[in-house]
């Protein structure tokens, strides 16, 4: 019914590593065109989206479609007892009770095959939010995930501030205050902001920590904005996406 190949599971494991935390369940949607990736977090507060096209993958064939509901932790776990360089072959039996994975050595003549029991019941799907984002920015993902790390010290919540000639990162608390402004700048490590109108949002601070952990599958965040409403934090790597929906956040300074 179902088969895919990656050529090298590197990626694959730390995109799975960065969100097993977040969301410990999730459907996937396998058809013709790749798998799809979907769940919210337990709060309600988070929603991720990961798509992988077919041609993400080396070998990729999928004659009808299907859904399946697994443990992220799980996976990891199984992912974790192959090499970086190794080759990943996902299959799901015909009755959809196991997914097969089957790694083989890059330099050495070493097969391992492992099978990770799915869950019984499937998620109901939530669609993500399509809305008229009125402000995209882009910005160094690395950076981005440093600025989180380090206010995440200081306050509890991040105000993101754009208008069409910077983006403002600030915090404020009982404790302190403060921000880090970045101009409008084009180029590879650069700030580029598309906007109809100066846009404002805040959100916490411990979910933009784990998000941010994507900067190691990505040189740029992509951060789309439309007020009081999930806030997008995307990340492409190669021919796949990942895409986080992050509610705002309400804090006591507001």
């Amino acid at each position: 019914m179902f088969q895919a190949r990656i050529a090298q599971l590197g990626d694959f494991r730390k995109l799975i590593d960065i969100v097993k935390d977040m969301i410990p369940d999730a459907n996937l949607e396998v058809s013709e065109a790749g798998i799809c990736l979907m769940s919210t977090d337990p709060l309600n507060i988070l929603q991720v989206t990961i798509n992988l096209p077919a041609i993400f993958f080396e070998d990729y064939e999928c004659h009808e479609a299907f859904k399946m509901n697994l443990s992220l932790p799980g996976l990891s776990q199984l992912l974790k007892l192959a090499e970086s360089e190794d080759s990943l072959i996902f299959s799901s039996a015909p009755d959809l009770t196991v997914l097969n994975l089957c790694f083989q050595a890059h330099s050495r003549p070493k097969v391992c095959e492992f099978t990770l029991n799915l869950n019984a019941n499937i998620m109901e799907d939530v669609d993500p939010p399509e809305l008229p984002y009125q402000t995209t920015f882009y910005i160094n993902a690395r950076e981005f995930h440093g600025i989180c790390g380090d206010l995440i010290h200081l306050s509890e919540f991040l105000i993101i501030d754009v208008n069409k000639a910077r983006v403002k990162f600030s915090i404020k608390c009982s404790a302190a205050g403060g921000s880090i402004s970045y101009k409008q700048r084009i180029g590879q490590n650069g700030t580029l902001i598309r906007t109809f109108r100066s846009c404002r949002t805040e959100l916490n601070l411990a979910y933009l920590k784990k998000i941010t952990k994507a900067h190691v599958l990505s040189k740029n965040t992509e951060i789309v904005i439309h007020p009081d409403e999930p806030v997008l934090l995307k990340y492409a790597f190669g021919d796949a996406e990942i895409k986080f929906y992050l509610a705002p956040g309400i804090s006591d300074n507001e």
